[in-house]
């Protein structure tokens, strides 16, 4: 009797008389009306037919009588589901999907689970989705079985340089650590690369060169490296010099200020003090002393450097101007300080040829010259002088005046 068989492309071989309803006779012939080449003696091969319905005859023949039976197969296209595969992706890499990573020729259609056994809808995201073994399953039509593959996902964690970042530096200063001016969360064991070479990212401002500075992390495969810049920028620090001292005399003559600052100061500063300094210049005779400030502006980063002249002035010795004196040898002692002009101070000296001498001139004990008076300065300053020329005279003589003998008159 005519027979009916659903089969799988994938499945084994089988005679066809045994499909054929009740007891067909042995030794009959098989025709393939189709000529697919899949039946051999009776036994059909699945696997060298396409999916389709197929119409197999059987013939019997016995004694000038023949007998015909007819088997249908209907072929059905085993399910392809690749072959299972391993990947490794980066963390950074885009989503993408799985489908198109399986080995062989999958067949479209198919569910994806996860490492978890949830189902998904096959696209994969490094950034999000954990690694492990994803499965996909084509449903088969029976009698044909659920074919599956697996992919295993490694994913390797992309490098992080940071985000870039910039610095500004006053030359000479400390050294900085570029690492942290970097932003966002870079990883570390990276390497630097810029204008000048920098050990473990420390940049020493005054002897590094200004300019971009590029952080480097190597990734690990498939993950490339990542790197972020650093950018410096800058200027040099300005220098107002160390500050002094400077003890001047009120005679002496104007001197810069400037010059008098230690240390190497930058010029084009300006000077403020008790006396307004024109040009920076200090003249003894008619400014006040005090602290004198000398402040450079500085260019950002850099700030303004300032240095400080303190001015003493000492007052010039005042010996007052030449005078003269004459005496009689009865006149009484007098000081000779008292016989100079102007305002002498009476903190000096007297010497007379050229020997020491006391401030009280004694008439017939000191003799007749130039008296010379020295007041020493305090330094810078000097002595001053001035002298008293001593002259003698002739002594008046009081002679009595003869009044006469009275007249009385009685």
């Amino acid at each position: 009797m005519d027979g009916f068989a659903t089969i799988c492309a994938s499945g084994p071989p089988f005679m066809l008389t045994s499909v054929l309803g009740g007891s067909p006779q042995p030794g009959g012939a098989w025709s393939d009306p189709n000529a697919t080449g899949a039946l051999v003696g009776g036994v059909l091969q699945p696997a060298l037919l396409s999916g389709g319905t197929y119409s197999f005859t059987y013939t019997v023949n016995a004694a000038g009588c023949t007998d015909e039976a007819t088997v249908t197969v209907v072929l059905n296209t085993a399910p392809n589901a690749g072959t299972s595969t391993a990947i490794t992706v980066c963390s950074t890499d885009p989503p993408f999907t799985m489908y198109q990573e399986l080995g062989g020729s999958p067949g479209g259609g198919g569910a994806w689970t996860s490492p978890a056994g949830a189902q998904m809808n096959g696209v994969f995201d490094p950034s999000t989705d954990p690694p492990g073994i994803y499965t996909y399953t084509v449903v088969g039509d029976p009698p044909c079985l659920n074919e599956t593959a697996t992919l295993l996902i490694t994913v390797s964690q992309a490098p992080n340089a940071g985000l870039d970042g910039s610095a500004e530096v006053c030359s000479p200063s400390a050294p900085i650590n570029l690492f942290e001016i970097l932003e966002g969360n870079p990883g570390v064991g990276g390497t630097w690369v810029g204008p000048s070479p920098i050990g473990n990212g420390i940049y020493i401002p005054g002897t590094s060169d200004i300019g971009v500075y590029t952080y480097i992390v190597q990734g690990t495969g498939p993950c490339l490296a990542d790197s972020a810049s650093v950018t410096v920028t800058g200027s040099s620090a300005v220098d107002a010099g160390v500050n002094a001292t400077v003890v001047s005399c009120t005679t002496s003559p104007p001197f810069d200020l400037l010059e008098a600052l230690n240390g190497s100061p930058d010029a084009g500063g300006s000077w403020v003090g008790p006396t307004p300094p024109s040009n920076g210049v200090f003249d003894p005779a008619s400014m006040i002393p005090g602290i004198y400030t000398y402040t450079v502006a500085g260019t950002a980063p850099c700030p303004d450097a300032s240095a400080t002249v303190t001015v003493v002035l000492n007052p010039a010795p005042n010996a007052g101007t030449d005078g003269s004196a004459t005496y009689c040898a009865t006149d009484p002692a007098f000081p000779l300080l008292q016989h100079l002009g102007g305002s002498p101070s009476p903190a000096g000296t007297w010497v007379f040829n050229s020997l020491p001498h006391g401030p009280i001139f004694v008439p017939g004990t000191d003799g007749p010259g130039e008296y010379v008076y020295t007041v020493q300065g305090a330094s810078p300053c000097g002595t001053a002088t001035a002298t008293v020329t001593v002259s003698q005279v002739a002594c008046l003589v009081n002679t009595p005046v003869n009044l006469g003998i009275p007249n009385v008159t009685e």
